[in-house]
């Protein structure tokens, strides 16, 4: 819970960015950051006083299991595959799934946003190019399908 009260690192009028130093990659990227609108915050700040009015128990965690038990990311998963499934969802959900879609629709619909994206991601601009040109290449392979049928079309017609 130090995290959630002490890694408030900056508030400006529109987010509240938490600074995460217990993850997997911190030796290599430093600390991870959160940004959180007004209305994620207080959804976060709802679960965490529902939460600290049943665990008793004193943990760094945010996140505990019903033991009171940190979550490991395996726990996290599938409580937000399940989570998403009551939605009506049915795949499985994963960060990295989360994070790759938005990584493609950055890269899709936000090109001048690119190069922000990578620099959060502490990815070079050369590998987040790389990585994400195969979704380029798809998108092409399916346009010119559309435009060989369409040209098909006018040929047969002739």
């Amino acid at each position: 819970m130090r995290e959630f009260h002490m890694g408030i690192k900056a508030r400006n009028e529109r987010k509240t960015i938490f600074h995460i130093e217990m993850h997997k990659t911190r030796e290599f990227h430093g600390s991870a950051m959160i940004a959180l609108d007004k209305p994620e915050l207080v959804l976060l700040e709802a679960y965490v006083s529902i939460r600290n009015q049943f665990v008793t128990i004193e943990s760094e965690s945010v996140f505990l299991n019903w033991t009171g038990a940190s979550m490991s990311n395996t726990h996290t998963g599938t409580a937000m595959t399940q989570a998403f499934k009551c939605a009506g969802l049915e795949k499985t959900v994963t960060a990295t799934r989360i994070r790759k879609m938005g990584v493609n629709a950055v890269h899709s619909d936000r090109p001048d946003a690119r190069e922000t994206l990578a620099k959060q991601m502490n990815h070079s601009m050369k590998m987040a190019l790389n990585n994400y040109r195969y979704n380029d290449r798809e998108k092409l392979c399916a346009r010119s399908n559309d435009f060989l049928k369409e040209l098909h079309i006018r040929l047969s017609t002739l």
